[in-house]
């Protein structure tokens, strides 16, 4: 809900999405035609599935203004990108794309129209309603081909002077009036000037209005991340307008930005500049000793341009004078972070005299740059919108307020505030304010993939080590603003951040330590003792020899487009004859001719044979394709629309039918194909390569009875109450897990007198991100919460067992039910490689343990251990 709890248009989507009203599908079109190296999310798919649905409901307003309201670095000019291919598709060919300010302007163009930059983000090729076409930048629409994208490009301020005071090649009104225009408004909080001030007139906001009322048809849509529903005029005019929310805070919880953390310091600026160097080049080493390219840049900050200068001037005579001495110092009196660089550098042989040469050549004064003067103000600019680029080696920025808004960089690790003028000061509120504001834009997460990870197991855009504090890589996954030791100012900082969301609240998660046991480590078996696991590759070809192999649907629907238009009440019945004559038939699409599908096949790509038999190995042709059962003959498509135009589809209609079928089979075949698999063999590896202490942050709901981050030993509930430190068969000190973990443990202590009758080397050990096994049909990852290990007693060649162990919830039974499959699959399929025998190492995946439901998992537990009496 908003800020004035008003239930926004959004709200109501919301609640239409999670009953399932809303079936979250990108279109092929939209997809094939956006920069595949831009993958889209699962919230900019919601975002794009509601805008789509929105366009054909009877909410839609003529004309239309919509707002997205999406976190800093979100990739709302991804989703942005999305609308335009749609609208586009929709008969919409001319975009005005305006913004508050003219570097944004210029950044956003190198998006939209120059397919050179990295930052491009349509297709090398685009192409829609079958044919080619082109995004162009335009001045004005009095000469702009309808075959293309054509957008014009301004300011707010650029676009209010040309309309009122018109000059050659400039817009007009009188150019907008009976055209379909699309306008589209980045950073829409510069809009509001009168709805925040009602006495100002000719506003920029007036000057839209009148634009957007030029024809019933024009659409605006505002992309922002701070929308200020704050304050209730604002809020009240946009209730019906936001679209879709999208909060930094979601983004922050969902993993895609970095960890914001406050380093405070009392130290001069300069000083403090330095730590933060120290910071950058160990984020810089721990990247390329795990094969990462990065190069971390750091802001400087300050709050005039003539201190920024000489802020520059002191930063490099300071780095070209460095001497050994300094850093020794600096190293004797830091704690922290910045200590534990040090003790990275000191434990790869890094000496502070080759330091002192690092870093005198990594932030030496041609890898510094200043963004304050007016001077060389375009070339400054492409540097530091390109900061992430190998040819680009600036390591440190200086600037006042020029990159407040607009600046796009993933590789901003360190802030530092180059003053301490706000401390004992009345405008604190206001400065943190707009600190949060620049922290959020340097927050988006830098991806990167783990090498020690198997491939497929992570998500390179996501943070990966927010439970694994004691992963080194982690550095690279946290951003630090470097603050002076000003309590109230930090304090102000830290709420508002919190405020923002950018970071969490302080007491949120509690940081664990999980500790193996010392008395596990003295065993032989923690020498000796072996985890096996599979791993996940990729898949070999295998026959699929019909479309449903790989998940195609046999039924398709198309809706032509009807040509009906009227006006009326949104809640009127007047649409209701309309309605009423619309029809829906069933046609196989072959029965719209052999030429036609023939025709939309030569416009794929996908359908080239070379590359259908990459998927169907047994298609001898493309012939065959067509007219087989099992292929194309089959798939039939439930075409709606006025009666007389189902009846008497035209050669074109049946073209686009086809076309748009063929598109949505390739997104299924693409989506169901599965390249990557899990293997059958397992192979060991060492407990003690496997095993290790592990640092844990958990957040601890403080209420009700949720065990989650509670030790055992003060468990809530009192008959789970136990001391694990003196369980020699766990292997952990102490579990802080859920309900039904402790339920298991508590089941597995009780069974334990009978296990050890007929087996020794017993462990129950917390897979605590230890490994992972895949499923073999399609290589999805799991965790296996636990993993119970036992050896045969007294025989001669002992049998070693190894159970894989879920505990689950009521709640996500269903949800995982795969996972139970698959745990339930090994015992049939396991194999190992030679030099284990396969009948002297059993490895069993268990029933989920659910207390409610345990009997089967103790039933299965009795069968495989062969005791007829776990108690």
């Amino acid at each position: 809900m908003a800020e004035n709890d008003l239930e926004l248009l959004a709200d109501r989507y919301r609640n239409f999405v999670d009953m399932g009203g809303l079936e979250i599908d990108v279109p092929h079109y939209i997809e094939k035609n956006l920069a595949s190296k831009f993958d889209l999310r699962e919230y900019q798919e919601e975002a794009i599935s509601i805008f789509n649905h929105h366009l054909d409901s009877n909410q839609r307003s003529k004309p239309e203004h919509l707002l997205y309201h999406m976190a800093t670095g979100s990739g709302k000019t991804l989703v942005m990108a999305a609308n335009i291919l749609e609208l586009y598709r929709r008969g919409y060919n001319n975009f005005v794309f305006f913004v508050n300010r003219k570097t944004i302007v210029e950044k956003t163009k190198k998006n939209f129209v120059d397919k050179t930059s990295p930052k491009y983000l349509f297709n090398e090729t685009i192409e829609l309603n079958s044919q080619e076409i082109s995004v162009e930048e335009v001045d004005n629409f009095s000469t702009t081909s309808s075959a293309d994208i054509n957008i014009h490009f301004t300011t707010i301020q650029g676009l209010y002077t040309d309309l009122h005071n018109p000059k050659e090649n400039s817009p007009t009104f009188e150019e907008f009036e009976d055209q379909r225009i699309v306008f589209l408004s980045d950073e829409a909080h510069h809009l509001n000037a009168s709805t925040k001030d009602s006495e100002k007139e000719q506003t920029w906001e007036d000057t839209v209005e009148k634009l957007l009322y030029q024809d019933e048809e024009n659409i605006l849509l505002e992309y922002t991340a701070t929308p200020g529903l704050d304050n209730k005029d604002v809020a009240e005019k946009y209730q019906d307008k936001i679209l879709y929310q999208y909060s930094l805070k979601q983004f922050r919880e969902d993993g895609f930005s970095k960890e914001v953390n406050v380093h405070k310091v009392d130290l001069d600026p300069l000083d403090r500049a330095m730590q933060s160097v120290i910071l950058s080049q160990y984020r810089r080493k721990v990247a390329e000793d795990n094969g990462i390219p990065l190069k971390p840049v750091l802001l400087m900050k300050s709050s005039k341009i003539a201190e920024s200068e000489e802020n520059m001037q002191k930063f490099v005579d300071l780095i070209e004078n460095l001497d050994a001495d300094y850093l020794r110092e600096m190293r004797e009196s830091t704690q922290g972070v910045v200590k534990e660089a040090f003790d990275y550098f000191e434990e790869k042989d890094i000496s502070l005299s080759n330091l002192v040469r690092e870093l005198q050549e990594d932030f030496s004064e041609e890898k510094c740059i200043s963004v304050n003067s007016k001077d060389d103000v375009k070339e400054k600019q492409v540097k530091v919108n390109n900061l992430e680029a190998d040819s680009n080696e600036i390591r440190v920025v200086f600037a006042v307020k020029k990159l407040n808004e607009g600046w796009d960089v993933l590789n901003l690790y360190d802030i530092v505030l180059m003053h301490d003028k706000e401390a004992g000061k009345s405008g604190i509120k206001s400065t943190t304010t707009q600190e949060a504001q620049l922290i959020g834009r340097g927050a988006r997460y830098n991806p990167f993939e783990d090498p020690s990870l198997e491939e497929g197991s992570q998500n390179r855009f996501k943070r990966k080590y927010d439970d694994d504090l004691d992963n080194p890589l982690r550095i690279l996954e946290e951003m630090y603003y470097h603050s002076p030791h000003n309590l109230e100012y930090v304090q102000n900082l830290k709420k508002e951040l919190e405020r923002t969301g950018i970071k969490s609240g302080e007491d949120e998660k509690e940081e664990l330590d999980l500790e193996v046991k010392d008395s596990f480590k003295e065993t032989d078996f923690w020498d000796t003792g072996k985890i096996f696991k599979n791993k996940q590759v990729v898949k070999k070809e295998k026959d699929i020899d019909d479309l449903t192999d790989v998940g195609v649907n046999r039924i398709y629907t198309y809706q032509l487009r009807t040509g009906y238009s009227s006006d009326s009440e949104i809640f009127s019945s007047e649409e209701e004859t309309e309605i009423q004559e619309r029809q829906t038939k069933k046609f196989v699409i072959i029965d719209f001719g052999e030429n036609v599908v023939r025709t939309a096949i030569q416009r794929l790509d996908f359908y080239s044979y070379r590359n259908l038999n990459m998927y169907f190995s047994d298609i001898e042709s493309v012939s065959d394709f067509i007219h087989s059962d099992h292929y194309l003959s089959e798939i039939e498509v439930e075409v709606t629309g006025r009666k007389r135009q189902v009846d008497n589809l035209s050669q074109e209609q049946k073209l686009n039918i086809v076309v748009d079928v063929l598109e949505e089979v390739e997104k299924d075949v693409r989506n169901g194909a599965p390249t990557r698999e899990g293997t059958k063999h397992f192979e060991a590896k060492e407990v003690s390569e496997i095993v290790e202490d592990k640092k844990r942050r958990i957040k601890v709901d403080e209420s009700g009875e949720a065990e989650r981050g509670v030790p055992m030993l003060r468990a809530r509930h009192m008959e789970l109450q136990m001391d694990l430190s003196s369980k020699d068969w766990y292997v952990y000190s102490e579990n802080y897990g859920t309900k039904e973990e402790k339920y298991l443990i508590k089941f597995i202590s009780d069974a334990m007198d009978a296990i050890q009758e007929d087996y020794e080397d017993v462990y129950l050990i917390r897979n605590e991100s230890l490994f992972k096994i895949y499923r073999f049909s399609d290589g999805q990852g799991i965790e296996p919460d636990f993993v119970l290990l036992l050896r045969e007693k007294e025989s001669e060649d002992p049998t070693l067992f190894q159970l894989f162990v879920e505990p689950k919830g009521d709640h996500l039974l269903s949800k995982d039910e795969w996972k139970e499959e698959f745990l339930e699959e090994i015992e049939d399929e396991y194999s190992l490689y030679s030099l284990y025998s396969d009948d002297k190492v059993r490895l069993v995946g268990m029933p989920f343990y659910n207390e409610e439901m345990k009997s089967k998992f103790e039933s299965k537990l009795s069968e495989v251990l062969s005791l007829e009496d776990l108690y």
